[in-house]
């Protein structure tokens, strides 16, 4: 039955009747179209010229009658070069300056003047297009307010943009572009469930399209549902393993927020081999390599990353941390001080040096680096401890103290802030000062139960010996007496 079918078919046997047929849909064309025809598909070619090559269809009248034509066949607009997308839009605009009706042209238009980067022109056209009194009759509304939303998101104009998109989803609700094109509007905006929920809704249209489950994990980070961010991830490279390398950047961050530091360094270890170059996989590695005590691969890492880098600063961090993990201090010293002629207003770099200096007993060198550190960050406790110790061990009792005295503002429920400000206080001989602090370190202590005495804190046991000595120097022996049996009582456990 079917051969005899075919027998019969004239478009698909009978060269003569196709011919006749196609040219009886160039009269149809022409009839309906006019010249303007042969002038359209020569530009829409033009802006599609990475994939058309040349006119093979009458594009207009296909478009023009079928509406369902322009998105069975997917077309992208996009073109070999800028000059073409300019001559497309010259000739569109020559035809709307012939027919200013003519809407398909407009919008063409528009769409060249996207892809060239006037957006604010395209908008102009746009919504020109949408004040025509054809507009209730054109095939192509819902594309009218996607594209004009585009440029809106172009131009960071995100509420309008996602204004336009959902005129253009109200169109045609099974607009899968539009959802995804709001979702990351949203995004921007900090509407992070919505943008989520349009990512859902782009799923249930595609559930196979890796770049929305990795858009709706940066999302589901956002709303710090990092569950749901790792299986979007762990998702999207089910779909594609060789997909984009921050990709799984994004799923180790995820992995050491969640403390899974192993997993971290294997996500990090495919970043890396899909991207070679992607710095920033070097360097999170290393950091879990320093905290996991595997010194010698962080500084693998952090070579690396200074390798491909020259100028990047955390590089130079890094080798400096993992060196003086490694007691490596003299190392630790020259990386930090090439991480701070890269980068001089970062107060961490010259804390970490002055320390790395401090352990080579340089510590006049490690109170000016402290001091640096202080005026770019005043509010951290520690500079103003440890440049208390480095001044002590310069016999510097009063700058100690006063170094002790700004940290304890910071942090006054810190014993070993005020055992060594009583220390100082000690060496200065006001030792009233000094039983004030060691009272206090004692008083911290939240197990000064003494009837317990393996669960006192060293530093107590050390308070009460040291308070036990000042009140000796101040003559008061009963307290004296008093503190040393405590002493006594804890050392015979």
């Amino acid at each position: 039955m079917s051969e005899n079918k075919e027998d019969k078919s004239i478009i698909l046997n009978n060269s003569f009747g196709l011919s006749l047929v196609i040219n009886s849909l160039e009269i149809t064309s022409r009839i309906l179209f006019g010249e303007i025809a042969e002038r359209f598909n020569i530009a829409f070619c033009k802006m599609n010229s990475k994939t058309i090559a040349e006119v093979d269809k009458d594009y207009l009248f296909l478009l023009e009658t079928n509406a369902s034509f322009r998105e069975k066949s997917n077309f992208n607009f996009k073109a070999n070069s800028p000059d073409d997308y300019q001559d497309a839009l010259r000739i569109f605009e020559n035809i709307v300056i012939e027919n200013p009706h003519h809407l398909i042209s407009l919008e063409m238009a528009a769409i060249c003047k996207i892809r060239l980067g006037e957006f604010i022109d395209a908008i102009i056209d746009l919504n020109t297009i949408i004040g025509n009194s054809k507009f209730k009759k054109y095939n192509y509304q819902s594309n009218v307010y996607f594209n004009k939303g585009f440029a809106k998101f172009e131009l960071k104009d995100f509420d309008g943009a996602i204004k336009d998109f959902s005129i253009s989803i109200e169109l045609k609700p099974d607009n899968r572009m539009a959802y995804f094109k709001r979702a990351l509007a949203k995004s921007y905006v900090e509407d992070y469930d919505g943008a989520v929920n349009d990512y859902s809704k782009c799923a249930e249209f595609n559930p196979n399209d890796a770049y929305l489950y990795c858009n709706r994990g940066n999302i589901k980070v956002e709303l710090d549902d990092l569950q749901g961010a790792i299986s979007d991830y762990t998702r999207a490279i089910e779909l594609n393993p060789n997909f984009i390398a921050d990709l799984y950047y994004n799923r180790g961050n995820i992995k050491v927020k969640l403390n899974n530091l192993k997993g971290a360094i294997n996500d990090y270890t495919r970043a890396i081999e899909l991207n070679p170059t992607l710095i920033v996989a070097y360097d999170n590695r290393g950091r879990i390599k320093l905290e996991l005590e595997d010194f010698i691969g962080a500084i693998e890492d952090f070579k690396a990353t200074v390798e491909l880098d020259p100028d990047f600063a955390k590089g130079y961090r890094g080798l400096g941390d993992a060196k003086y993990d490694l007691k490596d201090y003299h190392g630790a010293f020259t990386n930090y001080s090439i991480a701070i002629d890269l980068d001089n207003n970062n107060s961490d770099l010259y804390f970490n040096r002055a320390l790395s200096k401090f352990e080579l007993k340089d510590f006049q060198g490690a109170i000016d680096d402290f001091t640096l550190a202080i005026k770019l960050d005043s509010n951290i406790t520690e500079i103003f401890d440890f440049r208390g110790e480095a001044k002590y061990k310069l016999n510097d009792y009063y700058g100690s103290i006063e170094d002790y005295s700004k940290a304890i503002e910071f942090d006054s429920n810190n014993a070993k802030l005020f055992m060594n400000r009583a220390l100082s206080k000690f060496e200065l001989e006001n030792y009233l000062g000094a039983i004030e602090d060691f009272t206090e370190v004692i008083n911290l202590d939240c197990t000064k139960d003494i009837s317990k005495p393996m669960e006192i804190d060293p530093q107590t046991a050390k308070a009460y010996s040291l308070r036990a000595k000042a009140y000796m120097k101040i003559g008061d022996l009963e307290n004296c007496r008093k503190d040393n049996q405590i002493v006594s009582y804890i050392a015979g456990f």
